[in-house]
């Protein structure tokens, strides 16, 4: 079973992650889990809707792609659950373009360089797929609060990128693709009740299974 917890930044991917690491339920009811967390791109990275930062991106969805793969492939039962899924590349993107920030020469580029090899990756297919949001202004608050330890490159508390991504996020929502079998849309909720909507869905999916 693969489980992606997707989310504008800031919106608590992480800490749902991490408080469902902590329950028993999912530990006693799969003999195999794993979780993987987001993993913070190399100094030398350039982001803010460069091509090259989305470049890094797609290399590493997809060496976490091999990963599920090698995993699902030798135990049909083992449990996934990730922070942070290859749908983040097409959303922020997106948002990029619309604020101006990828569009001339490097669009050509990024749909050569980026999207053409993204679509013909042979993706695993998400069993469930989290979708977290909140309040832009819940979010921006929460982005000040988190220690990032330094700078990133863009400007992850303006308030137009911020609500130009949670709309990618509503439109992935309402039209999932379909290497997602079923989409769990949860917005406005505390981290606890989170963890509990999650932990419900996938008790109801494995028994299903």
């Amino acid at each position: 079973m693969l489980i992606g917890i997707e989310g504008v930044h800031g919106v608590g991917k992480s800490t749902v992650l991490k408080e469902l690491e902590l329950k028993a339920q999912l530990r006693d009811r799969f003999d195999e889990i794993h979780f993987f967390y987001e993993k913070k791109p190399p100094k030398s990275v350039a982001l803010g809707g460069t091509v090259e930062g989305e470049k890094w991106f797609l290399n590493f969805f997809q060496e976490r792609n091999r990963h599920y793969r090698e995993i699902l492939g030798r135990n049909e039962g083992a449990c996934i659950l990730a922070d942070m899924t290859r749908f983040n590349i097409p959303v922020y993107a997106q948002a990029f373009v619309e604020l101006g920030r990828m569009l001339g020469s490097d669009s050509n580029r990024f749909e050569r360089e980026v999207m053409g090899p993204f679509k013909a990756t042979g993706w695993v297919c998400y069993d469930l797929l989290v979708v977290l949001d909140a309040q832009t202004s819940e979010v921006l608050d929460r982005i000040a609060r988190r220690d990032r330890g330094e700078k990133i490159a863009w400007r992850e508390e303006d308030i137009q990128y911020v609500e130009l991504v949670r709309r990618g996020y509503a439109r992935l929502v309402n039209s999932p693709p379909d290497s997602v079998r079923r989409v769990l849309s949860i917005r406005n909720r505390s981290v606890s009740e989170t963890v509990s909507k999650v932990l419900q869905a996938v008790i109801v999916l494995d028994a299903l299974a």
